[in-house]
């Protein structure tokens, strides 16, 4: 792992932009430590984009990722275990392989002895190298027990820790031994903790003895916006099964048999291990003429230019990222009233919120907004509206406050 800059190869206090007078001026630095970056997850694009603004604005910023990134890293980024094959993935296999394979692998063990141990090192000098001029961001509790099982520690130390959870605070009970993680973690020990919604904020108040801060995910601002000229509507996310994309699938079909409706197109961007079963869905349902499967795409705003109104149909969604994706293009939502984090984002006259896991109420605001298109179009513009408080600007100032509150936090720890 290469070693962190010196206070004095850091960009210095009179450079900074304005974004920054919320910040204490002995931060210089902010450390990402990540599960994996970068990435397309919204949680890695996310901290990609609130690194950028933060670059941009004067700090120096520097991502730490645990398993190798998928995409060329825009942030300078320090990979702790690189041999990605070698620790995550099984050495010797089932008794579907060969004995030659299976004696390949056990052979492998003390190579992949030797180099946990030399990760350990490395790792360990790294985060001793940093001084009070940096704070320390944990983006999932998967990180920090990773590090955890090397050894290392960012408890206690010199710089204060900031804690994060990317999903609703419901998301500890859905996914298995996630809660207990999170505890194990992140109850104890940090200087600050940071949740998607006030909501989620006050529920991980009563688990982490931090201070919990509610701050959303950054997005740029664009001026490609949607002309609400053409009968299209849009999602976006994986096709999995928490996004329920087969409801959405089954809701615009049955809405858009009306005479009068059946000249709109839904667009559904993204991949996953649903693909297949969406394709059958459908290809039965006999509606490719007005559905389609678009694949993934990394220019979603040409994805929201198109459309007039964005669907959400997730069982659950810890901030909904593409309900400011599409507002920021005048684009309104139509959504599963599922989280504190997306109720947030659509307030009244921004969008379309339908009590969770209602079909048929579902289908009828679908209905009602696709025969308003003016309204549709003026629900877009207060849709902007929301989504430019998420501009890195904003964020970065939101940031300032809590750093500043982590390092008062840090101060009272190490008070004798």
């Amino acid at each position: 792992m290469t070693p962190p800059k010196g206070p004095e190869d850091m960009t210095q206090p009179d450079e900074v932009a304005a974004e920054l007078r919320s910040w204490p001026e002995r931060c210089r630095r902010v450390v990402f430590v990540c599960h994996r970056i970068p990435e397309l997850s919204g949680g890695a694009v996310s901290t990609e984009t609130l690194s950028l603004a933060l670059q941009e604005a004067g700090l120096d910023v520097e991502h730490v990722s645990v398993k190798p990134g998928t995409r060329t890293p825009k942030i300078p980024t320090t990979t702790v275990f690189e041999r990605e094959d070698l620790h995550f993935r099984p050495l010797v296999r089932g008794e579907g392989h060969s004995i030659p394979a299976r004696a390949a692998g056990a052979a492998r063990w003390p190579l992949k002895r030797w180099d946990r141990h030399r990760v350990a090192r490395r790792a360990a000098a790294y985060f001793d190298a940093l001084g009070p001029e940096t704070v320390v961001v944990v983006t999932h509790a998967a990180a920090s027990l990773a590090l955890d099982g090397l050894g290392i520690s960012l408890r206690g130390r010199q710089f204060p820790v900031i804690g994060q959870h990317h999903a609703q605070y419901e998301s500890l009970d859905v996914e298995p031994n996630l809660r207990e993680m999170v505890e194990g973690q992140f109850g104890e020990g940090l200087d600050a903790f940071t949740a998607l919604s006030a909501g989620d904020a006050e529920l991980f108040a009563h688990i982490i003895d931090a201070p919990s801060w509610a701050v959303g995910n950054p997005i740029r601002p664009t001026d490609r916006t949607s002309a609400h000229d053409r009968p299209e509507a849009v999602a976006l996310g994986r096709y999995v099964d928490e996004k329920l994309f087969d409801l959405m699938i089954r809701v615009f079909a049955q809405v858009t048999e009306a005479p009068d409706l059946a000249h709109w197109k839904l667009r559904i961007y993204g991949d996953g291990p649903e693909r297949t079963a969406l394709e059958r869905q459908i290809r039965e349902s006999n509606v490719g003429h007005r559905v389609v499967l678009e694949g993934p795409t990394e220019d979603v705003e040409a994805a929201y230019e198109t459309a007039r109104v964005n669907l959400v149909t997730c069982r659950d969604e810890g901030f909904g990222m593409t309900i400011i994706e599409a507002g920021r293009a005048g684009v309104p939502t139509v959504a599963f009233d599922c989280s504190p984090g997306v109720r947030g984002l659509l307030p009244e006259g921004a969008g379309v919120l339908v009590s969770p896991m209602t079909e048929d109420r579902f289908a009828q605001a679908l209905a009602d907004s696709l025969r308003r298109p003016e309204q549709l179009r003026e629900m877009g513009h207060q849709a902007q509206s929301v989504a430019s408080q998420f501009f890195p600007e904003n964020l970065v100032r939101q940031w300032g406050e809590i750093v500043t509150g982590a390092y008062e936090a840090m101060d009272r720890r190490r008070r004798p």
